[in-house]
Parts: C-alpha cells; sequence; structure tokens
C-alpha cells in the first residue's frame, strides 16, 4: 500500500522523523559513556619521611590521582616495602618497624607508584643497671661487672654501647668490657655510660694480694707482712686480705703493733712462709727473743707456731702454716696468776664464779691452761674443783685458791645471810637497744644497763652492767630511743641528746668521737618522736617532717646521698610523717593517711617495694596497706594496721616473717595465724607482737632464747605464745637477740640473750623465762 504523502507544510510542522524522514522519536540507543580517567600518579600521605623506632607502627594513605591531580576512587592499591628487614605495610597500608635502617614504602595503582622514606632508629637508652653495685677487691684482683641498657619500662636493650670509666684509677681501673682490677688501696666508682644514661658501682680495694695456683709472694701492710706461697698453695686464684689489729683484746697474750688479720679463714695446700715487721717500739724492753713466738688465732686464743722465730735485730718474724686467719708475735711466758673477783661477798645458798687469770712479768695477759680449785674453809663455802664456781654454806670467811701452770693465787670469800627478796624496777617506758636497754620513770629519770664498752649507757664508764645504771648529767627525758650501740632521749622541749658510739655520727653532735654521757645533737632542732638504728638516728619534728643523722652507706638517712652526715639532714620528698622507725641499714615511716615509706639498704627486701634496690630517698612500700605503725630491724621490716592486723617483708630466714615459711618476701606478707595485735616489734631474726589479753607471741629465731620457748634449737615460722611469765605485758620492745616488756603497773621484765647483762636481772646467763628487772 502506498504511504500517504503529506504536505510540505506539513511535514516543516512537524519533524523530519513525522515525514519519514528518519527513525521513530524514542526508538535509537542512548550515547556511551565516556572513558574512566587513567592513573596520572598516586600521592601517599602523610609525604614523609617517616621518623620511627623499632616496634613502632603508623598508618600511610595513598591517593590515585588524574593528570589534573583530581582523586580518584575505587582504584586498587598495591603496597610494597623496599626493606622488609627494616619496616613492613599491610595491604590497608599500615608500616610496622621492624629493624634499624631505611625503607622505601610505595603504593602502586595501575602502574603508577608513590613512595615515602621510613627511617627506624633503635629504642632509646633510657637507663643503665649495673650488677653487683659494690664490690671488694685487692691489688691484682679482677671481677667483672655487667652492665645493661634498658628502655623506659626497664626491658633489657641489647647490642647497646657502653662506656667504661673509674672515677680513681690509682685504686682500680676499668676495662671497655666492664673487667675491674684492683691497683692499690683506695676507693672508686665504676661509671657504665651509654647514650647518656649512666649507672655506678662502689669498689672498695683492699690491702692484700692475689695469689694463683703457681705461687708467688704477696707484699702489703706498707711492707709489714710478706707472704711467699709456694707452687700450689691455692687450687684457684685466690684473694688474700690484710688489715692490722690495731687494739687487740686486753686480755691477749698478743704484743700490741705487731698483730695482723690475714683475711678469713682459709685452707692452703702446702705451707706458707709469713714474715711479719714490726717497729722496734712495738717491743716492750727487756723481752728476750727465746720468749716470743710468731702466734695465731685457734680455737678463739692467740697460741705460738711450731719452730716459729722472733728476729729483735731485724725487727721480724718469721713462721709457716697451712691456713690463715690472724698472725701477730706472742709472749708464753707465764709470770704469775691472779683472781680478778677481789674480796667477793655471797650469801647463803647462792653462787658465784670466779676465774684465773694469767700475765707475763711485764704485766701482758695471756691465755693459761685450766685452773684447778680448792676451798680452805669448806664449812663456809665450797668450790668446783675445775669450774670454779662457789657455793655459799654458812656465814663466815673462806680462802679459795687457784692454780695453773705452776702458779697459783688466793682470794677471801666472805658469806653472810641470806639476802632479802628481790627488789624490781617500776618504769612508764622500755627500749630495748642492740644488746642493752633503757628504762624511763614517771619523772623523767633515765636508767640504762647491758652492753657499754662504747658508752650506750650514759654513766660515765665503758663498764657494762647486768642492773640498771642512772644516766649521767641530771636530764629529764620524756622519750629515750637506744640504738645499735648508743642510745638518744628527748626532753620535754623537743630537744634531743645521745651518747654511746659516734664512729658514724649516729650522736649527732658534729664529731665521730664517743661520748660517755648524754651531749646535745646539734642544730637546734625540736622533735616530738625518736628512733635509733644501728649506725644512725632519726627524729620526727611536729609538722611531720622527718630529719636524720649518722651512717648512710645505703641511703639509710633518706636524704638522696650516700654521705653520712654528722648533724640531723632533711629526709627529701615533703612527706608528712606520724611515725619514724630507724633499723639496721633502713628507715620506714609512716603518712598521716597510713602509707608506707621506707629507704636505705633493700638487699633481701626489706623496704618492701617488690624490689632489691637501695633506696636513698623514701619509696612507698607496695601493696597499698595502710598502717597505723612500723617496725624495722636487721633485714626485716614489719607494719600493724589500725585494725591490728600484722604485715611483714624482707629477709624470713628462721621464718621471721611470721608467714610459716623461710622465703624472702619483697613486699609485705600477712603474719599467720590472724591474731588481732596491740604492738608489733621487728628484732635482728625475731619478732614479736602483743595480743590484747592473751600476752606476747613471737616468731624467728630462738637459738638465744629470744623467743622463750624450749628448746632453744627450735625456731618457730608462725606466731606463738612466748617466754613464761611474759603475761600481762602491754607494751614489748626487741633488741638484737633478747626481748623486755613491761605491765600496766610498771614491771619490766625481759628474757632471751642476756651474755652483757641486758635482761637487767643482775646476771649474765640467757633465760627462757620472762625475769624482772632489778631495782637499781
Amino acid at each position: 500500500m502506498r504511504r500517504p504523502t503529506r504536505s510540505l507544510l506539513a511535514c516543516l510542522l512537524l519533524s523530519v522523523a513525522a515525514c519519514g524522514g528518519g527513525d521513530p522519536v524514542g526508538s535509537s540507543p542512548p550515547p556511551p559513556p565516556p572513558p574512566p580517567a587513567p592513573v596520572a600518579s598516586v600521592v601517599i600521605t602523610p609525604p614523609g619521611p617517616l621518623a620511627l623506632i623499632v616496634g613502632a607502627t603508623a598508618q600511610l594513605t595513598a591517593t590515585p590521582q588524574d593528570a589534573a591531580g583530581t582523586p580518584l576512587t575505587g582504584r586498587a592499591i598495591a603496597w610494597s616495602s623496599s626493606a622488609e628487614a627494616v619496616a613492613t605495610v599491610s595491604t590497608s597500608g599500615a608500616v610496622t618497624a621492624v629493624g634499624v635502617g631505611s625503607a622505601q614504602i610505595r603504593a602502586a595503582s595501575e602502574g603508577r607508584t608513590g613512595e615515602v622514606t621510613v627511617n627506624v632508629a633503635p629504642v632509646p637508652v633510657a637507663s643503665v643497671t649495673l650488677s653487683p653495685e659494690t664490690g671488694t677487691l685487692v691489688p691484682g684482683q679482677s671481677m667483672t661487672l655487667v652492665a645493661t641498657a634498658r628502655d623506659a619500662q626497664g626491658l633489657a636493650l641489647q647490642g647497646r654501647a657502653i662506656t667504661w670509666g673509674s672515677s680513681t684509677e690509682a685504686a682500680a681501673t676499668v676495662s671497655q668490657t666492664g673487667v675491674v682490677t684492683g691497683v692499690a688501696v683506695g676507693i672508686a666508682t665504676v661509671t657504665a655510660t651509654s647514650e647518656g644514661k649512666s649507672a655506678t658501682a662502689a669498689l672498695r680495694v683492699r690491702d692484700g694480694g692475689w695469689i694463683t695456683p703457681a705461687g708467688g709472694t704477696i707484699t702489703a701492710a706498707a711492707g709489714h707482712v710478706v707472704m711467699t706461697f709456694p707452687a700450689g698453695a691455692v687450687v684457684a686464684p685466690t684473694a688474700i686480705t690484710v688489715d692490722p689489729i690495731a687494739v687487740p683484746n686486753p686480755t691477749t697474750n698478743l704484743i700490741p703493733g705487731t698483730g695482723f688479720d690475714l683475711g678469713s679463714v682459709l685452707t692452703l695446700a702446702l705451707p706458707v712462709s709469713v714474715r711479719l715487721r714490726y717497729a722496734a717500739s712495738s717491743i716492750p724492753a727487756g723481752i728476750p727473743a727465746s720468749e716470743l713466738r710468731v702466734g695465731r688465732i685457734t680455737s678463739g686464743e692467740w697460741r705460738d707456731l711450731a719452730g716459729s722465730t722472733v728476729d729483735l735485730a731485724g725487727l721480724s718474724a718469721v713462721g709457716a702454716g697451712s691456713d690463715f686467719g690472724s698472725w701477730g708475735v706472742v709472749t708464753r711466758v707465764l709470770a704469775g696468776v691472779s683472781i680478778p673477783q677481789a674480796a667477793p661477798t655471797v650469801s647463803v645458798g647462792n653462787t658465784i664464779q670466779l676465774s684465773l687469770e694469767g700475765r707475763d712479768f711485764h704485766g701482758l695477759p695471756m691465755p693459761i691452761a685450766p685452773a684447778t680449785w680448792t676451798s680452805l674453809s669448806p664449812g663456809v663455802a665450797t668450790i668446783g674443783l675445775n669450774t670454779g664456781v662457789v657455793t655459799a654454806v654458812a656465814p663466815g670467811t673462806a680462802v679459795m685458791a687457784g692454780s695453773s701452770g705452776g702458779r697459783a693465787a688466793e682470794v677471801v670469800v666472805t658469806v653472810v645471810g641470806a639476802p632479802p627478796p628481790p627488789v624490781f624496777a617500776a618504769f612508764t617506758s622500755l627500749e630495748a637497744g642492740g644488746n642493752h636497754t633503757c628504762g624511763l620513770t614517771a619523772v623523767g629519770h633515765l636508767w640504762c644497763w647491758g652492753w657499754n664498752a662504747a658508752g650506750a649507757l650514759g654513766d660515765g664508764t665503758l663498764v657494762s652492767s647486768s642492773r640498771p645504771v642512772a644516766v649521767q648529767g641530771g636530764h629529764l627525758f620524756t622519750i629515750v630511743a637506744p640504738g645499735g650501740n648508743f642510745t638518744c632521749g628527748l626532753k620535754s622541749g623537743g630537744a634531743a641528746w645521745c651518747w654511746g658510739e659516734n664512729v658514724t655520727g649516729a650522736i649527732g653532735d658534729g664529731t665521730t668521737t664517743n661520748r660517755l654521757v648524754p651531749v646535745a645533737v646539734s642544730g637546734g632542732h625540736s622533735f616530738v618522736a625518736l628512733s635509733g638504728g644501728f649506725l644512725h638516728a632519726c627524729g620526727l619534728k611536729a609538722d611531720g617532717t622527718a630529719w636524720c643523722w649518722g651512717g648512710n652507706g645505703f641511703g639509710t638517712l633518706g636524704n638522696g646521698t650516700l654521705t653520712q652526715s654528722l648533724t640531723p639532714t632533711p629526709v627529701v620528698g615533703g612527706h608528712t610523717f606520724q611515725s619514724i622507725a630507724a633499723g639496721e641499714y633502713q628507715t620506714c615511716g609512716i603518712t598521716l593517711i597510713g602509707t608506707g615509706l621506707c629507704w636505705g639498704r633493700n638487699s633481701s627486701g626489706q623496704l618492701g617495694d617488690g624490689t632489691v634496690q637501695n633506696r636513698s630517698a623514701p619509696t612507698p612500700v607496695a601493696g597499698g596497706t595502710a598502717f597505723a605503725s612500723v617496725s624495722v630491724e636487721g633485714s626485716h621490716s614489719c607494719g600493724l594496721t589500725a585494725a591490728g592486723a600484722a604485715w611483714c617483708w624482707g629477709a624470713n630466714v628462721f621464718g621471721r616473717l611470721g608467714d610459716g615459711t623461710q622465703v624472702t618476701r619483697t613486699t609485705p606478707v600477712a603474719v599467720a595465724g590472724g591474731q588481732v595485735f596491740a604492738q608489733i616489734r621487728a628484732g635482728t631474726e625475731h619478732t614479736c607482737g602483743v595480743v590484747e589479753s592473751n600476752g606476747v607471741w613471737c616468731w624467728g629465731r630462738n637459738t638465744y632464747s629470744s623467743l622463750g620457748l624450749p628448746p632453744v634449737t627450735t625456731h618457730r615460722f608462725v606466731p606463738t605464745a612466748a617466754a613464761a611469765g611474759s603475761i600481762g605485758l602491754v607494751r614489748i620492745s626487741v633488741g638484737w637477740w633478747h626481748t623486755c616488756g613491761l605491765t600496766n603497773t610498771g614491771v619490766a621484765k625481759c628474757w632471751g640473750w642476756n651474755l652483757y647483762g641486758q635482761l637487767g636481772d643482775g646476771g649474765n646467763t640467757d633465760q627462757l623465762t620472762a625475769v624482772g628487772v632489778l631495782n637499781p
């Protein structure tokens, strides 16, 4: 059929397609989309270079762009590292630093690559530690120190360069591998440094020498001691130390000025020749060489060496021995014997001990053979044939005769009627020191008893006493604080006075002179509390600041140094304390909120901070327990909470921590048994506490009757009811190996070690039972 023809006008009015000139409207396909723009570059952000340390990470982002720099999306990215031993990269662009060096991190897309440089540095050194921190050498001896570089978390860093140096190369040198060699007598501080961080070790070079299996000669003490060792005398290289014996025991027969301590006892495979040289003035005039021998200490006394000779003309003595100890020149001539107990008096039924002393014809004391004793009046008093113990039988006088080595002496003993019953002292406070004890009366009079060789009793003498003696000077004290071999007291105005041993400045008067009577602590300080340690003392002021003085070898004073102070120095840290306790080489205090802070020696964890690192400034006791009081001594410490729970930490030999074990604890451990204590006190190797309405309980070492529990060979690892007679004690104090307490009426009782009369019962016999302190 023929298509109808439309007019030209209609075609013009319509579209061409309507007049058959094209496809119908809407029937043609849409045009194709334009092709995607190609990737012209890849941009990585951040642009780098990146600086990382080993182990660190960083996130990179890669953006593909077209030629105009417009970011392109949806494009695949391939990440890679030019050195994966230096840095790796994940599929998402996360970079991890692996090793020291540089690496290019690349991001590729459609043949285009972007890259950044990553520079990896080692973890920086934050600190350096040295092991050991202290040491003792002799000239020629070497020891190796180990330095460890550590990061900020305390982890060891490997491969770090260590630079070594010695403060005193004349005393000791150190190699760049940490080998320290003793050169001459002195003290040197060895420093190990890595990347600007340092650690130090304090080394002492003692007089002596270093001998090997090849043998040789050691010359020491400025030539006064010459020891010749044959080959094979020692089986391994050995240090031999030499120390002069300046003041020999007055009961020995050693000639003063000729004695030397040749170190700890060392058994040798072959005898060693020892030549002792001495000044002519050391030998008393008139003693012939035939009466002198080379002597050494054997079984606690000086004995001459068989075959030894003394050359007075050459001023030398030669002997040989196969073990070491203390050597010197001795005399063995016994001129006579004497009985030191002059005209003793004893009551019927009681006993006294007589002794016999030997002396040479120059008056020097010397050992004698065991004495034989006889009573010439056995109806009045008898005496043990070999013991010298006199037993009073009836009133009258009796002559006692003792003999030894062909020499004899006599003494008249007076026997009187039976003595009145003892009168016991009454005190308001009682404190035990090392081997002495002191009691304070209600009016402030102070009495002390026990060991007094350094003047700790304050009575103006050096005579020990087994019953209380008055502290001289007319002082009235409110607090007494005995230390190791010294004592301090506090007056009502807060002034501190001290007396006794002062070699480390524990008296606080600005000197190192021992004091036999009280002297004022320098500085005009006013304290509210005092505590005495072994070689130092501490005081607490009303504002809660703590001040310490004396020995400071382990940071015991808490002033941030290791230097002793002869006068009070403030404890650093700005702490406010409610109490303070000084121990052997450590000190602890309790803040107002009950935080325990300790400083000083920490070899057994006695500071309780979880380490064995010494501290010269207060360090918190670990665990966060709030304490009401603390007691420290020896190598352990104990704290008591307000609820009466006891916690201890530090050395635990003999069970002194009371936790049922002998495991050393560097953080507090609860005392076993669950007792509620009113007070707890630490001694050298034992601890005691007062249990309200249940007496005194103790634990730890019992060797010297310290616990008051038979047998003395059995120690206690948990709290055990203590000595018979301790019931009724409401306050206690613990010395090195003895324990004392007070009843609520002021009666003083003690038990334990009593060699120096520290129990105050008038004798020197150890006591398992609590005995009363005699009235002065």
